[in-house]
């Protein structure tokens, strides 16, 4: 039986439950949640699936009672009515609905199922407005749900000529049909014989309603506070239900942690509506982008300009004043969207636009301030090579005085402002002299470019060395300072990441700052890769910097690997190989 909570820092216990003040009549829910754990256990599903179809129910009621007790002010009266009807379904219809909750969203047949799952009664959920079932009314809609197999064994019934059509045209073939009609027998006709073949293949169908999809996705972006919409609408993680099972051979093991959740992310509904309303759009612009629809991409300008402009013009980006807590409002994602925007109407060459929109991004401090050097740097690109040389000069000047333009860009800046004037004319000598000693030095190798025919989807780049030999481009550059008496290895930017993970892992992991630890599964504080993780730990960062120069830099990698490579802990950007 189920009896305790996924997540350790969260016990569920009645006592619990009872102490916690009334919030829109949540402890009702709550309470009903927690009796839900003292249920027999019923032979719905195979004993050897048990295990892992529980762990699934386990993480999805732990979300929405860990969500309730504290952000239940996020939710109104229609969400929690849902919440509600689903606590009150039986763990067999439950188990279902969570089964369709990690599939794509779409209309899924029913003997597509696990077999598990094959003696399952979808009415419940079917009641209870959870799901459509069958709710299809156009033969164009139930076509679509054949696999190329299936409509070539229908084209021929219908004796269509199939040879050499690919799926569309087999599609447009088969509805061409219904215009085949005569004084016998009509159109109409003609589309419902249609359709009752087509369903006699494919069978009964379901897919989840739209707003009880949202409302569960809506708690899970609130329990993990993610902060980029996940990759497939995978909003389970299979990590965390690896680890909940001790037995499971990819059990992993994370750094001890003190999580501490902050129900102030989200002061209104309004503001995480909105919120997950940006990252959908951001994820559909994402999405397009990868199909190079540039068109429809740069369409949304407006959309998430017009919002942003208003949302820059205040002097806080969190009601609460805490910096970090801006990653989860609608202003950071629409920054985001931006530059995604921006990417489609450079590609459309609309240049000038594209220099008012970063711009406009520049002018702003509240959003992304890490990612100021890369927007400097492609205006001034802009400038230099389509616009106007005199204000891109002036433009590289503005930027190297901008502390948030860090080493690369910063180089790449300054040898752009070389390039449009030697003598750097209007720039003081200190902060030439300085930039100077933070370029990086570029080394230039020369070598004849080949392809590499032995893929038929994709042509790798390769180099010819002086010797005839074929080399991917970092071999090429290994086997060019070898000469010099280096050594060298491929391995990305892992061993950089590696020896960062292990000389900071104790300031890594320090539950000290307040809402950074969320889960017990986290392999990094909720600010890593944001421009406030050095600012809430500058004194400890700027500490161990210290450290490391003193010469502990040997001690600190030996404790740490002594005391975490037996259990292989999880740590970003750490490699025990």
């Amino acid at each position: 039986m189920i009896r305790q909570s996924l997540i350790s820092f969260t016990p569920i216990t009645k006592a619990k439950v009872e102490d916690q003040p009334v919030k829109k009549q949540v402890n009702i829910y709550t309470q009903k949640s927690f009796d839900m754990y003292d249920r027999d256990e019923s032979l719905y599903i195979k004993e050897e699936n048990s295990t892992q179809q529980k762990t699934y129910l386990e993480q999805f009621l732990t979300c929405i009672y860990t969500v309730l007790l504290d952000e239940s002010h996020l939710f109104n009266e229609d969400e929690l009515n849902i919440v509600q009807a689903f606590q009150l379904i039986s763990e067999e219809s439950q188990l279902l609905y969570i089964k369709l909750f990690n599939r794509k969203w779409k209309w899924i047949r029913t003997s597509s199922l696990d077999p598990i799952f094959s003696s399952f009664n979808f009415s419940e959920l079917k009641e209870n407005n959870l799901i459509l079932s069958n709710e299809i009314h156009k033969c164009e809609e139930w076509i679509r749900l054949l696999t190329k197999t299936e409509l070539v064994s229908l084209a021929q019934l219908y004796h269509i000529k199939h040879h050499s059509l690919n799926k569309p045209r087999l599609l447009q073939k088969l509805l061409e049909v219904r215009e085949h009609s005569s004084l016998i027998i009509s159109r109409t006709e003609i589309e419902e014989k249609l359709c009752d073949r087509i369903k006699s293949i494919i069978g009964d169908v379901v897919m989840l309603t739209e707003n009880t999809r949202n409302l569960f996705q809506k708690f899970f972006i609130i329990f993990e506070r993610i902060s980029i919409w996940p990759d497939k609408d995978q909003f389970m993680l299979n990590s965390i239900l690896t680890n909940t099972n001790n037995d499971h051979p990819c059990k992993r093991t994370f750094a001890k942690l003190n999580v501490n959740r902050l129900s102030i992310f989200w002061a209104r509904r309004s503001d995480v509506e909105e919120f997950i309303h940006y990252l959908k759009l951001e994820h559909k612009l994402r999405l397009l982008l990868e199909e190079e629809n540039w068109d429809d991409v740069s369409s949304h300008l407006n959309e998430v300009l017009i919002p942003w402009r208003l949302i820059a013009q205040q002097k806080e980006s969190h009601v609460t004043g805490i910096p970090f807590f801006s990653v989860f409002t609608a202003g950071w994602v629409m920054t985001r969207t931006l530059g995604l925007i921006y990417q489609a109407m450079f590609r459309l060459k609309l240049y000038q636009q594209s220099v008012n929109l970063l711009e406009e991004l520049c002018n702003q401090r509240l959003f992304y301030c890490r990612r100021r050097g890369l927007w400097y740097d492609e205006r001034t690109k802009l400038l230099d090579c389509y616009i106007d040389k005199l204000q891109a000069r002036r433009v590289c000047k503005e930027a190297l005085s901008d502390p948030y333009v860090k080493t690369h860009h910063r180089s790449s800046i300054l040898r752009r402002l070389k390039r449009l004037t030697n003598k750097l004319p209007g720039v003081p000598l200190e902060l030439m002299n300085t930039e100077l000693s933070y370029a990086i030095r570029n080394t230039t190798i020369y070598a004849v470019k080949i392809a590499n025919e032995s893929s038929k989807q994709t042509l790798r780049v390769q180099l010819l060395d002086e010797e005839g030999e074929t080399l991917h481009v970092e071999d090429y550059a290994l086997k060019y300072y070898e000469k010099f008496g280096w050594k060298g290895k491929h391995s990305e930017t892992s061993v950089f990441t590696t020896i960062f993970g292990i000389l900071f892992w104790d300031i890594l992991f320090d539950s000290s700052i307040p809402g950074v630890f969320n889960s017990p599964f986290q392999s990094a504080p909720l600010d890593y890769k944001t421009e406030y993780f050095y600012h809430s730990r500058q004194v400890m960062i700027d500490a161990k910097l210290k450290s490391i120069e003193n010469g502990d830099a040997c001690n600190i990698i030996i404790q740490v690997c002594e005391r975490e490579r037996p259990t292989q802990t999880i740590c970003v950007g750490k490699f025990y190989d």
